[in-house]
This record gives C-alpha cells, sequence and structure tokens, in this order.
C-alpha cells in the first residue's frame, strides 16, 4: 500500500485528522491498534460529560465520538479506519517512510501519530478474582445505576466524574480513596462532598463475591486500620491507566517525558512526522481536546504544505466543500 499520510490512531485526534486529511485532499490511512475507534474516552468514558467542547455547553465522550465519525463519514470512501492495527515500526528511506503493522507494510510520504501516548489498559482491582460481572472499569450506562447501591474507587476525574454520574440514578454512592485529598478538579470535588458518601484514607482489603458478583466490599483505614464493610450493587474502579507507550525513541524520534517534542507546526526532530493530541510535549502544552483539536488542524495543514509546496493550501472549508 502506497500513501500520502499514515495517522496513527482512530481517538480524538485521529479522527478529526482523517477528515480534515479528506478536506485538505490528501491521501492517507488511519491505523488503529484497538478494535474500536475512539480512543480512551470511548473505551473507558463513554458516558462522561465533556464541557469544554468548542461549541457545546455539554457533551458525553460517547456522544463527541459518534460527532467526529459523522464528520468523518464524508472521506470514508478515500480514506479507510483500519481497525487492530498496530505500528511495529517507522523506517525512512528515500520515498518518505515504511510503516510496518503487525499485518501489512505502508510506503508513505509522511506521517501523523495521534495516539494519545500508545495502548492503554485500566489499572485492576487487586483484590479477588480476575473478573467480576459487576465490576466496570469504564462508566457503565446510565440505566444500570438506577436504585443500586454504587461504590466508587479512586481519586482522579475519572472516579469524581463518574460518581456525580451515578448520583442522579443510585440508591446510593460511596466513593474510596486511599489519600485525603481527591486529585480531580476542585469544582467537582466541592459538589461531591454534598451528594455522595466520602470514604478516606481507606484502601480495599478484600471483596466477598458469589463467584459472579462483588456482593461486598471490605475497606481498611490507612490510620486507625479501623475495617469497615459496605454492600456492592456495582463497583467503579478508576485507578488510571496502565499505559504501554511506544517507544518512539527506536523510531529515532525526540521525546521527553512528556512525550514527543514538537515544532510549532506539530513537526518532530524527523522532517515528514507529525504529531498532535496528547503525545505531544512543548513548553506550555494543555492536555485538552480543544488544544488537541487545533493541533490536528495546524499538523494537517503542514502536511499539506509539504506535499504541495507550489499550491495554495490556505483555502477557507467553505471553498471546499460542496453541498
Amino acid at each position: 500500500m502506497e500513501k500520502e499520510l499514515v495517522i496513527i490512531g482512530a481517538g480524538i485526534a485521529g479522527l478529526y485528522a482523517a477528515y480534515y486529511a479528506g478536506l485538505r485532499k490528501i491521501d492517507a490511512v488511519v491505523l488503529e491498534s484497538s478494535l474500536e475507534i475512539g480512543g480512551q474516552l470511548q473505551a473507558l468514558y463513554p458516558e462522561k460529560p465533556i464541557y469544554d467542547v468548542p461549541g457545546f455547553k455539554k457533551i458525553s465522550a460517547k456522544d463527541l465520538v459518534s460527532n467526529l465519525y459523522e464528520q468523518y463519514e464524508l472521506y470514508k470512501n478515500e480514506i479507510n479506519i483500519l481497525l487492530n492495527e498496530q505500528v511495529q515500526s517507522i523506517e525512512q528511506n528515500d520515498q518518505g517512510f515504511l510503516v510496518t503493522t503487525n499485518k501489512q507494510t505502508i510506503q508513505t510520504k509522511t506521517v501523523l501519530i495521534a495516539n494519545g501516548g500508545g495502548a492503554f489498559s485500566p489499572k485492576k482491582l487487586e483484590v479477588g478474582k480476575e473478573h467480576y460481572d459487576n465490576v466496570h472499569y469504564s462508566y457503565p450506562e446510565s440505566i444500570h445505576l438506577k436504585e443500586k447501591e454504587i461504590i466508587v474507587l479512586g481519586g482522579g476525574d475519572a472516579a469524581v466524574d463518574f460518581a456525580l454520574l451515578a448520583h442522579e440514578h443510585a440508591k446510593n454512592v460511596s466513593i474510596i480513596h486511599r489519600r485525603d485529598v481527591f486529585r480531580a478538579h476542585q469544582g467537582n470535588v466541592d459538589e461531591l462532598r454534598s451528594k455522595v458518601n466520602i470514604l478516606t484514607p481507606y484502601t480495599v482489603l478484600d471483596v466477598v463475591d458469589d463467584g459472579n458478583n462483588v456482593k461486598k466490599i471490605i475497606l481498611e483505614h490507612q490510620k486507625s486500620k479501623e475495617q469497615l464493610t459496605l454492600d456492592v450493587d456495582i463497583m467503579g474502579v478508576f485507578y488510571g491507566m496502565n499505559n504501554s507507550k511506544n517507544n518512539y525513541t527506536t523510531f529515532l524520534i525526540e521525546t521527553d517525558n512528556d512525550g514527543i517534542v514538537v515544532k510549532t507546526n506539530m513537526e518532530t526532530s524527523i522532517p515528514g512526522i507529525y504529531a498532535a493530541g496528547n503525545c505531544t510535549s512543548y513548553e506550555g502544552k494543555l492536555k485538552t481536546i480543544a488544544v488537541a483539536l487545533g493541533e490536528v488542524a495546524t499538523a494537517i495543514g503542514a502536511i499539506n504544505d509539504r506535499l504541495n509546496p507550489n499550491q495554495n493550501n490556505h483555502v477557507y472549508s467553505s471553498l471546499l466543500i460542496k453541498e
């Protein structure tokens, strides 16, 4: 396969990159390592409300992914999204780059890395069995929370957001964190204190199960060692992610502790390879959806200039789409 652009990742940034590449008539393909589009938001937090996307007072993660995919569909016949396609190497050659995956090799003139930093999996509950039907590492649908005893484990934004969401539907919600201080946005933590049962600093000592479901959870206070047992209907575990980051240094791309180092046009240390979204690093970087989408537009613009240096590439979108 030969392409002008290989986009790595089909999360928020990757989906928008696919659309924007189509808009600029770049011959591209998208490689997604997992079995679904949408990245971390779709896989783990589909019901999570998002408040900082331009044009939306509030939108759920799954609806944002759906909207971005609908936008991309304008060019789905020209730009394919290939799932379960893990990039194993990127080698520079006279024609650009040879991208090797677990399935094939693709010759491309440019590459855009938009995979948020690599593949990921949730950190699991450390007691009991490997799997329980009522233990969730992503947001279950709201209908399943109705009149239930909900236990939430974790102290970050995902845990706090889920506890607030569950409060709207559940009988009772308890959030357990091993520290006294939450890492989540302070405004949400303040709201949490008036709505759910907060237990800190507690750790999970054990669970009582019936084979398929956790029925009770046994907690231990970090300081007093007091034990507490709570009933469980549904448990949400939000300890964070195990991120199996791609080792971009093996591709000879410059990185720092925060990700791939990029220039103002989103080009990496290797001319022709660009990056956008949470995988990038530069002074003043903010890891937000709004910033990621802006980085995508900048990167695709720079890629278009590189591919077509003799044409006017700075054309308004209203002139590019004929309805």
